[in-house]
């Protein structure tokens, strides 16, 4: 997937998108319907519950995201 390819972990925790914050599955959902496949997005995450990155993320088709 993208995010496998990006270096994202199953147990990251997403925090932001861009310049928006992700509070829920509902935001996380709602701000990715803005872009389209080919987007690269800044995924903010906390890694280890403590380590803040921002990784950049181009995005794939929906049915390879991880869902």
């Amino acid at each position: 997937s993208p995010a496998q390819a990006a270096g994202i972990k199953v147990t990251d925790l997403v925090i932001g998108i861009n310049d928006e914050n992700v509070y829920n599955m509902n935001d996380l959902t709602t701000i990715l319907s803005k872009y389209k496949p080919g987007d690269t997005i800044q995924l903010k995450i906390v890694r280890d519950e403590k380590n803040e990155m921002i990784i950049p993320v181009t995005l794939g088709n929906k049915g390879n995201q991880v869902k």
